[in-house]
């Protein structure tokens, strides 16, 4: 996000909906917390740990999605700079995020796949969840994985992908129209 913003202010005409995605303990909350500053900041996480505390995720999980979805549709209804705190590790998931009124805002997926020994062994440090849940949850992310045909479908204009090896930004949507077509007929071709 320290592209987007500089000193404090907007380097963009449109608001941005900045959507996190990847399995638990892979470093989302971070990133929110240290570049999240101007954005409203929607955590499921921290919906969850207000509604229940510490207790396990299978409690009241209908009322945390429904308090994340309701905060979510007020900041887009305000305009302002959002960010989406949660997983996102399902296609249904990611077409939820970007769902409701965000015409007006840039939309950018951030995802994080670290490689599971780094998940577990942050899992571990924090014990916030079962080093099992969290290998299910990676195992879950590395299944449905989106990818950029994914995103750019959704309506998602950029995607920034961070791993162990830095982070890299795509932009989608954005191709020649001789090699858009050339994908496309690729594309038809391994289809039929």
């Amino acid at each position: 996000m320290s592209s987007v913003r500089r000193g404090g202010a907007k380097s963009h005409a449109r608001p941005l909906l900045l959507v996190l995605c990847g399995p638990s303990h892979a470093g989302k909350s971070t990133f929110a917390a240290r570049h999240g500053r101007g954005f409203e900041v929607v955590s499921s996480d921290r919906i969850r740990e207000r509604l229940t505390g510490r207790c396990p995720r299978s409690r009241r999980e209908a009322e945390t999605w429904e308090a994340f979805e309701q905060q979510k549709q007020e900041a887009l209804r305000s305009g302002r700079d959002v960010v989406l705190d949660a997983c996102h590790l399902s296609r249904r998931a990611r077409w939820h995020s970007v769902q409701g009124p965000n015409a007006r805002h840039r939309k950018v997926c951030t995802i994080f796949d670290p490689p599971l020994g780094t998940i577990l062994a942050r899992c571990r440090r924090t014990g916030r969840l079962p080093p099992a849940e969290a290998e299910r949850m990676w195992r879950a992310f590395q299944a449905s994985k989106p990818t950029a045909d994914e995103l750019e479908r959704l309506g998602f204009d950029e995607v920034h992908l961070v791993g162990d090896g830095g982070r890299r930004r795509v932009r989608l949507g954005r191709e020649p129209p001789r090699r858009a077509e050339r994908r496309r007929q690729t594309r038809e071709r391994r289809a039929g």
